[in-house]
């Protein structure tokens, strides 16, 4: 909101334009709406990285490192799920693939995760950085199924995931 107040007023300094007429106002008005459209349609480009542990020769550590954002027509199509059926993987830089990770029914939707998963955060953690970030109340399936979904939930404090066929490997 503060980048769309400073380019109104930008507008208004250099054509000496009152900051309450209906020319200000619009240009505001189209100011924030094209950074909301760029603050929720952008994806994070990441790379992956990867270190051998010191304490295990076999044992390689990868983790993701964020190397930049960008806008995606394809990719900005894609609807949420917290158990989505599609996920995003960069190669050579900032192209984008679209990987999809079960079979998928015909007409059903292909859906990549916003950013919480399911297994990762409870339902209402999920749901409140969705509506916090991208201003939405998720109701995707793992989201109204949360009850069943939760009966599997690992209860070990220093576990964040789901119990693997009932036992928890942290």
């Amino acid at each position: 909101v503060s980048e769309a107040k400073l380019a109104t007023n930008i507008l208004c300094h250099y054509t000496n334009t009152d900051p309450s007429s209906d020319i200000a106002t619009h240009f505001s008005r189209i100011c924030l709406q094209n950074i909301l459209k760029i603050r929720i349609n952008s994806f994070a480009i990441r790379k992956t990285v990867t270190a051998q542990s010191s304490s295990n020769a076999q044992t390689v550590n990868c983790s993701e490192e964020m190397v930049g954002s960008g806008m995606y027509r394809i990719g900005s199509m894609f609807n949420h799920s917290c158990s989505p059926n599609c996920f995003i993987r960069w190669v050579s830089g900032a192209i984008m693939e679209v990987v999809v990770t079960r079979d998928v029914r015909e007409h059903e939707s292909l859906t990549i995760s916003y950013g919480p998963r399911c297994g990762h955060r409870s339902t209402t953690e999920r749901r409140q950085s969705l509506l916090s970030d991208y201003g939405f109340t998720c109701h995707c399936s793992a989201c109204v199924g949360h009850a069943a979904l939760n009966m599997f939930r690992c209860e070990n404090p220093k576990c964040s995931g789901y119990l693997d066929l009932g036992i928890c490997t942290v």
